[in-house]
């Protein structure tokens, strides 16, 4: 955990009785509800980030509401997660070739690699819809980390921004795919309506327009799961597909069932390691 978010969720340990884990039990609170929603989803992962169903969620108290959060390094969910980060900080370090050949990688080429950043985020719809999961991988202390905001309902989305909101202050360069246009418009917006201070003052590479410049014409398109499966080796079962993920946050709020989730939370992890992959891919030689 960074210190900006554990400062953010330091509310947390200065309130345990009232919202957070009491130590040495996960997936109840002090008061007896279930925190992980369903305690037979959380079982070890046998695959990348887990099965579609897997949980291990805490529950985090903040100054801005209470949220949910999931954190681990990508070497605990993922079996080639050190081949991936090993080309990823070769890639950094040496941001040559690729990144002088196309101006939207030229960020990555000037700035230290502790600093970047990657985000993903899910919504319930278009502008004007609730933020209910940001995820943001970053390196800590040599690893490649993932960490998952959840909002529990929409009343958790001040929280979830905040939270978000301190990650980011860390970073340098924060790397998306189609962001420019949809994920930190959208975040800033969100911020804006529930009127928190700043905003997401990072340097934004993004994938897609690097992606369309090298690789457009050699793959049907570039959407990032038809470049995943053509440039990653990489075919997803059991994904949900994104068109159906709002209504199953919806369907989630009312229900608190784990298995509506859980497999949105998989398909935003797996979305972020393809992210690393292909900032790899493209910060290579062309």
């Amino acid at each position: 955990m960074t210190t900006a978010l554990r400062d953010q969720l330091s509310y947390l340990q200065r309130n345990r009785g009232r919202a957070g884990l009491p130590r040495g039990r996960r997936g109840t609170t002090a008061g007896g509800a279930r925190v992980s929603l369903d305690p037979d989803l959380s079982g070890p992962p046998p695959g990348p980030c887990g099965t579609p169903t897997a949980l291990d969620l805490r529950l985090a108290a903040t100054e801005q509401g209470e949220l949910l959060v999931w954190e681990k390094s990508i070497s605990a969910v993922w079996s080639q997660a050190g081949q991936v980060t090993q080309s990823l900080w070769a890639a950094l370090d040496g941001a040559g070739a690729g990144a002088s050949s196309a101006t939207e990688l030229e960020p990555l080429s000037r700035v230290d690699p502790t600093r970047v950043g990657w985000v993903d985020i899910e919504t319930a719809g278009f502008i004007g819809r609730p933020v209910f999961l940001v995820g943001l991988m970053r390196p800590v202390d040599g690893e490649l980390v993932i960490t998952q905001l959840l909002a529990r309902d929409y009343s958790q989305e001040r929280a979830l921004l905040a939270a978000c909101a301190a990650l980011v202050a860390e970073l340098e360069v924060l790397v998306t795919f189609n962001g420019k246009c949809f994920d930190l418009p959208f975040l800033r917006d969100r911020m804006a309506y529930h009127r928190l201070a700043g905003e997401l003052e990072v340097e934004a590479v993004d994938l897609l327009w690097a992606a369309r410049r090298r690789w457009r014409g050699r793959v049907p398109d570039c959407r990032l799961q038809t470049l995943e499966r053509h440039l990653c080796r990489r075919l997803r079962a059991g994904d949900i597909p994104g068109a159906e993920i709002p209504q199953r946050y919806h369907d989630f709020v009312r229900s608190r069932e784990a298995g509506l989730i859980a497999p949105v939370m998989r398909h935003n992890r797996l979305d972020l390691l393809t992210m690393a992959e292909l900032s790899a891919l493209l910060l290579g030689e062309p």
